[in-house]
């Protein structure tokens, strides 16, 4: 009844024409870097997004050509091939990975699973742009944790901003590229304790692990890693 009342509210707010849900009033506009000029004679590379100047290796494209021709079939959409073969090269399971079109996907797909309205995700302010963004989408609210005077986590800080209603706690790591302007990344055996013990004191509970208990879950992509529950 709560949801067809809801549904109807909205509906009629507008004269009977259906709204986007109101928490996309207040996206956060995405601001990207300014495109490198060209200067005579070289090619520009725009290292702020992290364009790789060297064209990709061999193997890349032989798979990727491979692929296309392919193409008129539908790929793994459990993506089973490439889970199996980081499992083993990563000694991880393959309920432990996710893939997506680059992290900021899986980012979505994750604050999309374990957030909603009134939930929190604390991040490193500043970082990257696409944070707030996602956040937003997922109806949850950023709890922004000031970079140091150095531009590093302030990981105290951080575990200090977990609340009960936090879901998800993003963190830059080393093993993955730092978001400008936070240029620096947090070296993991740094704060992986100081996060499961964070998260250990706020739900009063001790799991075994974040790699073997279904109540936690580990993502650690492209331009972030992020730590929920």
């Amino acid at each position: 009844m709560a949801a067809s009342q809801h549904a109807a509210d909205r509906a009629t707010s507008s004269g009977g024409v259906p709204r986007p849900r109101p928490q996309l009033d207040d996206l956060p506009p995405y601001v990207a870097g300014r495109p490198p000029s060209t200067p005579p004679g070289l090619t520009p590379y725009k290292l702020s997004s992290n364009e790789n100047p060297y064209p990709p290796l061999p193997g890349v494209l032989e798979a990727a050509t491979a692929a296309v021709g392919v193409m008129e079939r539908y790929p793994d959409m459990g993506n089973g091939a490439l889970y199996r073969a980081l499992a083993v090269r990563l000694d991880l399971l393959p309920a432990q990975i996710s893939a997506g079109t680059g992290s900021t996907a899986v980012l979505f797909q994750l604050l999309s699973a374990f957030c909603g309205p009134g939930d929190e995700v604390v991040v490193p302010w500043r970082s990257f742009e696409a944070y707030p963004i996602a956040i937003t989408v997922a109806g949850a609210r950023a709890v922004q944790v000031p970079l140091t005077a150095d531009a590093r986590h302030d990981l105290d800080a951080m575990a200090a901003a977990v609340t009960d209603r936090t879901r998800v706690l993003v963190v830059c790591t080393r093993t993955t590229r730092p978001a400008p302007p936070c240029d620096t990344a947090s070296w993991r055996p740094s704060w992986t304790g100081s996060l499961r013990g964070c998260w250990w004191s706020s739900t009063r509970r001790t799991p075994s692990s974040c790699a073997t208990t279904t109540r936690w879950t580990a993502c650690g992509c492209w331009a972030s890693g992020a730590t929920s529950r």
